[in-house]
Parts: structure tokens; C-alpha cells; sequence
């Protein structure tokens, strides 16, 4: 060793170990973009440990702001602080994506500054364990605007008409009478619940107002006047889809939920409305309904008198119907894995499709994916397309080797391909029955928990259900899928709980194709329409006491599911309604009939009616935040 002294020796060490070679700039940088926070440690730790990494790479002179402006393809962006800052908040777990975007609240940028020091409060916050309802800094806080100030509304006082008084001239918001009472909406604290947050704003900005989040611009209606106009009179114009970052491209090309309402969503609906909706296919399928009923039934009677969880054996159920129909064969049983996997990919995809996520509001995000959000939805919507694939080419190779058809679903869709040649394919085949295998058990069976929640808060109620479907069982003792379809009562209690806990809160979001002029505003084209149908549902200015489970009030009422009163629109309307109607409303009121018929039901030991959890959480579709568990008693 050359050496003689110590400060040689430093200096040797230190151009050994911080030498600029390529090798460790991207040791560093890879150490730096795939920095990882772990539960239980310190914030100022990991912080420290975040900063000394990034130290470590301006002292080998890499230039974060030039060379990551590629990787990133964020140009016009600050890349030195804010790629920082969002690489900070790219680490965090699961547990902190409530905080993600506080830095974000009404600003166009964020800095690694901001981000940190929310990160340390919060620690703070939950060091002090007290229990803080400060919204401002969990939850997404967002610029709104009244109606009146929409984007792209008119720009020439003189020519238009007042909507207060109707003289030109001026605008409603600068009428005397009027002038300083419509105050702009600044800052909308949105929260973990938007459809109760905008219900709320909707009280005050009125039934029609206008959101930005990020780059977004979102019109909101929360009436039943304005979602009559949505819906019906400019049901075309506003006909498109908003496509959430988390849908994985393949699906939102093919899938019907997801596609414009062109020539190849007409031959999709086409094919559902004939092979799987039409009352006549649906009365023939009754047998298959029939069937995983019994069987639900004969494993709760199994586990009579020990605790069941009432939404996953719906789920297991729907799930049973639907495989049966689309693929002539069970794909899970109650106590297989399979169900499990099912729920689990089911339960992802809701989520994903539902929650706020920052890469649709700032799409120069989507190349990170901050949240995860996509990488989620991409494994679960992987899982389901891949089930789906392995019977469709199992099938084909039946179909070739020329044996029986099975006359499911799938060999309808088949022969309809060859009808149809590449405008609905093989890849349409499987994309369809995986929808119809999400769509077809989530939203059932989240029905059918919450019917039964309520049912167990309400023992005078679910009297009256079993002594009607008691009656009309008579001494078959067989519940037949026509004589439910004619007990008033039942049908009441379905869609009373549709009402009160609507499985999907705002539809699914439309999007307006062109420029359209509704209520006397100019709604640009590209516009995200959100129908607020959870507010409209729950407005004490249509229905009485709307809080509160009453059957009753559906009881010699003409109001049905397809939405010709625009106060209850639990399945939408117009061409963008649900095409899943019909067969929702068999297997719904089948399985409420069936649990009840059979079975008592009570709490588990420790639950009572008054701490039994009604909240729910906000995703693609509304659940339970808590599983419902019962405990069977057969009744005598």
C-alpha cells in the first residue's frame, strides 16, 4: 500500500467507494427510485435515510433534473424537487394513501418540503393518539366552482338571457337581488366518501354544479330534473366513458361496461339481450338458479347455529349461478379456495375501478402509478380474463372434435361470433364472461347482505317476508322462482334496500361526446358527468324520512327498477343502463326469500342491533365496511 498517512488513505477510500462510474450512479439511482418505507419505523429515520441516498447522488454529480427527464417524460415539470417528492410518496406502504394527496390541494405542483412535513406531522398526530377529524389533511381537497361558472359557459352578457328574471343583458350571478349570494366554491374537502361530501355541496351550490380535480373538469347532478336531462333528453350526447388509469387497456378496448356506444357495443348488448336477459332466457335458466339456492341452503343447514358470514355465501351463490350458466359447470364450491380467489380478485377490482386515484386527475403521473393502482388492477383483471380463457379453449376444442354443444352461454357466444366474424371475437368472448362474472356476483350479493342487515335491525319486517313467501309456498314447501316474482312485499323490501343502499353510487361515470347545452349551460365535450343517484335517493325533498328502512312506501307505488321516475334509478337509464336488470332482480329476491323461509337469524355473541356497524366504504360499488355474521337457527 502506497499510502503513508491518513488523510491519504481517506482520500484513496473515497475515490474508491464514490467513484463516478455509470456502475454506481445507477446503483444509487436504482437504490434511490426503488426506496421502500417500512411499517414501524420512524418517519424522521426514513427521511433521513431518504435524503442521505439522494446526497450520495448529487456528490457523484448526477443530474436528477436532465437525466430523469426521460425516464419520467415529465418535461414540463420541475423534475429536481417535485420527481422527490413523488418518489417519497411512491414509497410509502398501502397504509398511507389517505395522506397521498394532501400536498396537492389546489395547486398545479408539489414539493418534496410539503411532503415531508405531512409525513412528520402525521407521525406526530398519531404519536399523541388523539382522535382528529381534520379533513384538510386526510382527504382529497379539490377547486370546485358553482354551476354558474362552468367550463367553457357563456362569455357575452349581452346576448344571453338571465335565468332569474329573463331580461338580456346580464347574468344571474350579477342580478341585483342575487349579487355576492353565489359565492364561488374555492376548496371542496371530497373525503374518503365523495358521493356524501358532493350530496352535501349539492345543498348549497345546487343540483348542478361543476368540479375541477387536477386536470379534470367534472359536472355533477344530484336532482331527479337534472338527471332526467343527463339521461334521457341528452342520453346520446353524453353516452361516453371516463377511462379509469387502473383498467388495464385490453379490457377498456373490448369490455361493454367500458366501450363508446358505437356499432361494437350494439353487437355486445345485442348478444347479452339474446342469449341471457330476455325474460324467455331467463325462465329457462331457472332450473340453474334453483339449484345453487339449494345448495346454499343445505350448507347453511350444515352450519346452523354457528356464525356464517352472510355476503360471502351470496357472493359463492351468484357465483355459482353465473358459471353455471356461462360454462355449464360449478367454478367454486362454499368451502373450496377457488371462491376465495374469486372474492379476493372481485373485492381488488372494485376498489381499484372506484377509488380516487391521482394519476386520472394529473395523467403526467400515469407512468409512476404513485398509488399502485394499476399494478393491482392489472393482476386481479389477469386472474379473471385468464379463468375465462381456459374455457373458452377448452370449449373450442370440444366444438372441434365435434361433440354434444352444451347450449350454455358460451356456445351461444360462440355461434354468434361466426355470425359476426372479427367485429366480436374470441377476445370479446372472454372479456365478456369475465365481466359477467364480476358484474353478475358483486353487486348481487352486495345486495343481498345489506337486505339482510336490514332485515336483522327489523324483526317486524322480516316477519311480514317469511309469513308471505310462507303463503305462497303453501304445502310444496319448494320456493319456485315464479311465485316470487308475485310477492309484492318482498319485492318492496328489494327495493328498499336498493334505494337506501345503492350499490353503485354515481352509475358509472359518463362522459359527454360533443359540446351540449343543458339548463341553459354549455357543457364542453371530454366533460366527466357523475349522477349523483345516492343523493337523489336520500333527499327528504322526494322521499319521506329517506334515512330510515321503510318497505312500505314502495307498496301500492307503480315506481319500478327501469327508471321511468327519476327519483329511484338503482340500474341507471337510457342506452347506459344496466343490461343486468332482470336477472339481478330474480336472483336478489330469490336468495332473501330462500334465508329467510328456512332460517332465523340473530347476532353472534357480543353484537347487538345498536353497535352493529351500518358504514360503508366507498369504491366501484358501495359494501359493507364490515362483513355481515349471522348465526342460523332452522326455524321449526
Amino acid at each position: 500500500m502506497k499510502e503513508t498517512s491518513v488523510k491519504e488513505l481517506w482520500k484513496k477510500l473515497k475515490d474508491k467507494c464514490m467513484t463516478k462510474s455509470l456502475e454506481n450512479r445507477l446503483y444509487l439511482k436504482k437504490k434511490f427510485f426503488c426506496f421502500q418505507y417500512r411499517e414501524g419505523i420512524s418517519i424522521s429515520k426514513y427521511l433521513n435515510a431518504h435524503n442521505k441516498v439522494f446526497a450520495n447522488l448529487q456528490n457523484l454529480d448526477v443530474d436528477i433534473e436532465d437525466e430523469d427527464k426521460a425516464l419520467l417524460l415529465l418535461n414540463s415539470v420541475d423534475i429536481e424537487d417535485e420527481d422527490k417528492a413523488l418518489l417519497l410518496l411512491n414509497s410509502l406502504p398501502d397504509t398511507y394513501d389517505h395522506l397521498i394527496t394532501t400536498p396537492l390541494y389546489s395547486k398545479n405542483e408539489i414539493c418534496f418540503k410539503n411532503v415531508s412535513g405531512s409525513l412528520i406531522n402525521n407521525e406526530y398526530r398519531k404519536k399523541d393518539k388523539e382522535n382528529y377529524n381534520d379533513t384538510f389533511s386526510n382527504t382529497l381537497t379539490v377547486r370546485g366552482r358553482s354551476h354558474s361558472k362552468l367550463a367553457g359557459a357563456r362569455v357575452n352578457p349581452a346576448k344571453d338571457e338571465c335565468a332569474y328574471c329573463h331580461e338580456k343583458g346580464h347574468w344571474k350571478k350579477n342580478y341585483p337581488s342575487l349579487k355576492g349570494k353565489r359565492n364561488n366554491v374555492s376548496k371542496v374537502n371530497v373525503g374518503p366518501k365523495p358521493h356524501e361530501s358532493l350530496a352535501k355541496l349539492a345543498k348549497t351550490y345546487g343540483p348542478l354544479m361543476t368540479i375541477r380535480l387536477g386536470n379534470r373538469t367534472s359536472v355533477v347532478a344530484s336532482s331527479p330534473d337534472t338527471a332526467r336531462e343527463i339521461l334521457q333528453k341528452h342520453d346520446d350526447a353524453f353516452s361516453g366513458r371516463i377511462l379509469p388509469d387502473a383498467v388495464p387497456n385490453e379490457h377498456f378496448e373490448l369490455a361493454v361496461i367500458w366501450l363508446s356506444a358505437g356499432d361494437q357495443w350494439r353487437i355486445i348488448r345485442c348478444a347479452l339481450n339474446t342469449y341471457l336477459t330476455r325474460p324467455q332466457k331467463l325462465d329457462s335458466l331457472r332450473g340453474l338458479r334453483h339449484k345453487a339456492v339449494e345448495e346454499l341452503i343445505g350448507h347453511v343447514k350444515e352450519r346452523r347455529d354457528q356464525t356464517v358470514a352472510i355476503g360471502e355465501l351470496a357472493f359463492i351463490t351468484a357465483l355459482k349461478m353465473m358459471s353455471n350458466t356461462c360454462f355449464s359447470i360449478n367454478v367454486a364450491g362454499f368451502e373450496s379456495g377457488e371462491a376465495q380467489g374469486f372474492l379476493n380478485k372481485v373485492k381488488t377490482i372494485m376498489v381499484v375501478d372506484g377509488k380516487f386515484n391521482i394519476s386520472d386527475v394529473f395523467p403526467w403521473l400515469k407512468p409512476l402509478d404513485p398509488q399502485g393502482l394499476r399494478r393491482r388492477g392489472k393482476v386481479a383483471y389477469d386472474w379473471l380474463h385468464a379463468v375465462s380463457d381456459g374455457f373458452v379453449t377448452r370449449r373450442l376444442k370440444h366444438r372441434e372434435s365435434n361433440l354434444p354443444s352444451y347450449g350454455d352461454l358460451m356456445d351461444s357466444l360462440l355461434d354468434y361470433s361466426q355470425e359476426h366474424g372479427s367485429g366480436f371475437g374470441c377476445k370479446h368472448i372472454i372479456i365478456l364472461l369475465g365481466e359477467l362474472l364480476l358484474a353478475g356476483t358483486e353487486t348481487s350479493s352486495n345486495t343481498v347482505e345489506w337486505a339482510m342487515t336490514e332485515l336483522l335491525r327489523h324483526p317486524d319486517i322480516t316477519s311480514k317476508v317469511h309469513k308471505e313467501v310462507t303463503k305462497a309456498v303453501g304445502e310444496e314447501g319448494r320456493i319456485e322462482g315464479s311465485k316470487i316474482l308475485a310477492l309484492p312485499y318482498l319485492h318492496a323490501v328489494v327495493k328498499e334496500t336498493m334505494r337506501l343502499h345503492l350499490s353503485v353510487p354515481f352509475l358509472i361515470p359518463h362522459k359527454s361526446e360533443t359540446d351540449v347545452k343543458m339548463c341553459d349551460f354549455q357543457i364542453p365535450k371530454n366533460t366527466q358527468i357523475l349522477v349523483n343517484v345516492w343523493a337523489i335517493a336520500r333527499n327528504t325533498a322526494y322521499w319521506e324520512n329517506p334515512t330510515q328502512f321503510m318497505p312500505e312506501r314502495f307498496l301500492g307505488s307503480n315506481m319500478e327498477y327501469r327508471g321511468q321516475h327519476f327519483v329511484f334509478l338503482p340500474f341507471g337509464l337510457g342506452r347506459r343502463m344496466c343490461p343486468g336488470l332482470p336477472l339481478a332482480q330474480r336472483v336478489v329476491s330469490l336468495m332473501i326469500a330462500s334465508l329467510v323461509y328456512h332460517f332465523d337469524w340473530k347476532l353472534p355473541d357480543g353484537s347487538t342491533l345498536e353497535n352493529l356497524d351500518m358504514t360503508d366504504t366507498f369504491g366501484l360499488t358501495l359494501q359493507r365496511a364490515t362483513p355481515l355474521l349471522a348465526i342460523p337457527t332452522t326455524r321449526g
